[in-house]
Formats: C-alpha cells, sequence, structure tokens
C-alpha cells in the first residue's frame, strides 16, 4: 500500500531588509530551477521546503490553506534517484533476492 503524502501551501518572500538593498530580491537554485523572491510573493507546493530555504533568515515563509485564484503555485518534488539493481551472490536475476535501492535526494 503506497503512503499517502501530505502537501503544504507556503507563500514566500523577502523581508524588509531584503528590499533595502540594490536588487531587492534573493535566488535560489532548486531542482533544475531558479526561483527569485522579491516583494511579491511566490506560492510553493510541497511536502517540505528545502533547507536552504527555511534557513534563509531573509525569506518571509508562511503557510496557506490556498493561494490567490490568478496565482501559479509551483510544485516542489522531492527528486528519486533510483539506483541499479545488484544481485546477490548466488542467485539469478530476477530473483526474489534482487537488491534495489532508491534515494530520496532533497535540496
Amino acid at each position: 500500500m503506497k503512503k499517502k503524502t501530505t502537501t503544504t501551501i507556503f507563500k514566500v518572500r523577502v523581508t524588509g531588509a531584503v528590499l533595502e538593498t540594490v536588487t531587492a530580491t534573493r535566488q535560489y537554485k532548486i531542482g533544475d530551477d531558479v526561483l527569485t523572491f522579491g516583494r511579491d510573493p511566490i506560492y510553493l507546493r510541497a511536502e517540505k521546503l528545502p533547507h536552504k530555504l527555511t534557513s534563509d533568515p531573509y525569506l518571509r515563509i508562511d503557510t496557506v490553506e490556498t493561494a490567490p485564484s490568478d496565482v501559479v503555485i509551483i510544485d516542489l518534488k522531492a527528486e528519486r534517484v533510483q539506483f541499479e539493481s545488484t544481485v546477490a551472490p548466488g542467485s539469478e536475476p530476477g530473483d526474489s533476492t534482487d537488491l534495489k535501492a532508491e534515494r530520496v535526494q532533497e535540496d
């Protein structure tokens, strides 16, 4: 049975201290995307936000029930990395003793 996961919508924007800087933004590379946080909030849907976002004291992060209807919500999903199957010594490929590993990689 597959475990049901719960996702949350996060409203993320910069704090007032960043707005006083020249660029007034913060940028982070999350997976293949570059997210730029500024005065206007970005809405993210995830089970858990990456540590590099939650540990940034210049980002204001709030959880919300819904986002405004005219706003796009960006889905952040943990990247799954599948490792090649390894055959246990003394067994044949395809036996029930095939060992498989999967690692969830979170940014």
